[in-house]
């Protein structure tokens, strides 16, 4: 759209791409409709979203028709028990890379890391919800780091 077609200048695909974040919902779905408009306006919406949905619902449609034939097969039963601590794993491997490429360096990761393991505590032990504990996040970062740039900036000493 933007190398290739020349539909699109990289400012354009970029500020898209950072609104359609913003949105509520599936953000590709807002993504492609924000090129289409673009690109076609209304006919270039319907056709981005149609593009992109249809497809995807065909897929799934298929696959839950093969699902539904074969749900009852013992080796099915065995993979979908596994599913859920396997889905667990991942998530909680996602959450320690984020969380060692987020904290600081030297003694200030230790407020991070502590940070990290209260709010795992308060999920797990006390039954905290997750809007709960971003906002005591969003309180605990306001006081203890104001002003302070974050690792993922450009200062590589961070």
């Amino acid at each position: 759209m933007v190398e290739r077609y020349g539909w699109l200048t990289h400012r354009q695909f970029l500020e898209d791409y950072a609104i359609s974040k913003m949105s509520l919902g599936i953000n590709l779905i807002a993504f492609a409709g924000l090129i289409g408009w673009r690109v076609a306006r209304y006919r270039g919406v319907v056709l981005s979203v149609l593009g992109l949905i249809v497809p995807a619902g065909i897929i799934t449609l298929l696959m839950t028709a093969a699902y539904v034939s074969v749900q009852n097969e013992p080796l099915v039963r065995a993979a979908i028990s596994g599913a859920g601590p396997a889905a667990a794993g991942l998530t909680i491997g996602t959450g320690i890379t984020f969380a060692r490429q987020s904290a600081r360096r030297g003694w200030r990761s230790a407020i991070d890391y502590g940070y990290a393991v209260a709010a795992l505590l308060a999920a797990f032990a006390l039954g905290a919800r997750p809007i709960a504990i971003l906002g005591a996040g969003v309180i605990v970062g306001a006081i203890l780091l104001r002003g302070e740039p974050s690792r993922a900036s450009a200062d590589p000493s961070l």
